[in-house]
């Protein structure tokens, strides 16, 4: 494996570590779900403009999988992406039980609901409405970051409102953030955590392509009439410039004397 590749793959561990301990630190210190979501937010934007560019800054299995069914990503690169994303969240989850011994996060044995699952597609599919405007765009540096971490911050919000009420942990929509968070693969709740993000992500990354990835310039010049082009044949032949003939003049005759 070539040093670019481990690069891409411990950006994805590296980033999606970081993304996790920020979320873990603060919704257990906190407790409130809009610290939580500001955090996540500003987490995202600043770990997508550092490692964004090595990576792509998926730092989330559904956005890893979106780009999949736009064929942004390889099957074997988005495998391994998911791989280390998972690993990455449970060393975040680790790291956090280390530094606070007494703390330790248990798994959330929560059913399955129906409302988690829709709200965290509808959150999946509007964070992956920003980040595919950030690839299709091509937007670059700290632009982007704010995009994808406005883009996050909105999705977020839209489901906590959707269930706040609950009293659940909402607008998670990222699977491998949900591992640290208490949502294990082996609870059932985790089928929400995981399936919501990534059905609406596909879903947002696909209605992106077809409707508002076309390029205004494209568009532009489809409009435009096609030009004539005219056959080599049909040109009329140069017509020759008549040249101006000098007249003889005549010859005086010289009297003889």
């Amino acid at each position: 494996m070539s040093t670019s590749k481990l690069a891409r793959l411990f950006a994805e561990l590296l980033g999606t570590f970081a993304l996790t301990a920020v979320v873990i630190a603060v919704s257990k210190n906190y407790g409130n779900p809009l610290f939580t979501t500001i955090s996540a937010a500003t987490a995202f934007a600043a770990l997508y403009s550092v490692l964004g560019p090595v990576s792509g800054g998926h730092f989330n299995p559904a956005i890893t999988i979106g780009l999949f069914s736009v064929k942004k990503v390889k099957l074997l690169e988005a495998l391994m992406f998911v791989a280390m994303q998972a690993v990455g969240a449970v060393l975040a989850w680790k790291f956090f039980e280390y530094l606070s011994p007494e703390r330790t996060i248990e798994a959330v044995g929560n059913e399955f609901t129906w409302e988690i699952f829709w709200a965290e597609m509808v959150g999946g599919l509007l964070f992956a409405l920003g980040f595919a405007a950030v690839i299709y765009r091509k937007f670059l540096g700290g632009h982007a970051g704010a995009v994808v971490g406005m883009s996050l911050f909105l999705a977020s919000t839209a489901v906590a409102v959707v269930i706040f009420d609950r009293q659940l942990v909402s607008g998670v929509i990222n699977p491998a953030v949900a591992i640290g968070l208490g949502y294990r693969p082996d609870v059932q709740v985790y089928l929400a955590y995981f399936f919501g993000p990534v059905v609406g992500a596909v879903i947002g990354m696909n209605l992106y392509k077809m409707f508002f990835s076309g390029d205004k310039s494209e568009v532009a010049s489809a409009s435009k009439p096609a030009p004539v082009v005219v056959s080599a044949t049909a040109k009329k032949a140069p017509t020759k410039k008549k040249t101006a003939t000098k007249k003889a003049t005549p010859k005086r005759k010289v009297a003889k004397k």
